[in-house]
């Protein structure tokens, strides 16, 4: 299998596509400015030599801007829910103009993707209303955010760390750049998840028309580092294949390792996280992986 190389730069998180308008190109772009941390996996390379050591190359490339902007956390979020609404309507043009909790009713939630991308579109609806129709409803502490009015019969209510905004923030960006790539469904569920359950307990309390968010079950990866290697050795037998992976390497590096294969000319990108405790998968399962 070729050295699969997977670099990230800032740059190239802007699309322009048939599903997504220069509208919303132009707002991931000036969201991705603002960042100050990194939001997507920083991705390194990870080789192991004939003796069983290992060799890490690191990229150090820088992935942001030259110039960042210091924008307040009410701003981010808001434009966060300017992005998705602006995607939905490229995608399904049939909802351009609809209310947002229509839009919300109609998006698809057949799989785990759709249900998180979903949530994450409610969540920032609730707080677009209150920063547009609701601004007195707004009350913010050193530790958390507070959102708390009424409309209608229903009484909102969104509180939240401010750690939780951030990723939020983080969640929108890294599921718009994956998006693009070609990993499997699965890979990319297991990383979004990865925000969304972080996301989750960083909510203190949640109310809509909806009442509360959706939980949903997956696996969770390492969001924040993932290493590259395409030299580890391993041998399939009948219907298991069994990765030679050192333990204290996988102790050492704190399990962030994407293995990378090839088995009859098709390729696979497998997070370490997903193999049992004998480093061992079925070829079932190994399927899922194969890059598109």
């Amino acid at each position: 299998m070729k050295n699969v190389n997977i670099r990230f730069i800032i740059k190239d998180i802007i699309f322009l596509e048939d599903d997504m308008n220069y509208f919303t190109n132009s707002l991931l772009e000036f969201l991705s400015s603002t960042k100050q941390n990194n939001y997507i996996p920083e991705i390194n390379n990870l080789k192991f030599s004939n003796d069983g050591t290992s060799i890490l190359s690191l990229k150090m490339e820088d992935r942001f801007p030259t110039q960042q902007t210091s924008i307040p956390e009410l701003f981010n979020a808001s434009l966060c829910f300017m992005i998705l609404d602006s995607y939905i309507d490229s995608l399904y043009y049939e909802m351009e103009g609809t209310k947002f909790n229509e839009k919300y009713k109609n998006l698809p939630k057949n799989n785990n993707i759709e249900i998180m991308f979903s949530q994450l579109y409610r969540i920032l609806k609730l707080y677009r209303n209150a920063t547009i129709h609701h601004v007195s409803g707004i009350s913010i502490t050193k530790d958390l955010l507070n959102i708390e009015y009424s409309h209608g019969k229903i009484n909102y209510l969104f509180t939240i760390t401010h750690k939780g905004i951030e990723i939020i923030e983080d969640m929108v960006l890294c599921f718009f750049y994956y998006n693009k790539l070609n990993y499997s469904y699965h890979y990319k569920e297991y990383l979004f998840y990865s925000y969304y359950d972080d996301i989750l307990k960083e909510i203190i309390a949640y109310n809509d028309e909806n009442n509360d968010i959706e939980t949903i079950n997956s696996k969770k990866i390492n969001r924040f580092e993932r290493l590259n290697c395409d030299s580890i050795n391993f041998k399939i037998s009948n219907i298991i294949i069994i990765f030679d992976i050192p333990q204290k390497i996988i102790d050492r590096i704190n399990c962030a390792i994407d293995i990378n294969i090839s088995i009859n000319e098709k390729h696979f990108i497998i997070p370490i996280e997903v193999l049992d405790h004998l480093k061992q998968m079925s070829i079932e399962e190994i399927n899922k992986f194969e890059l598109k």
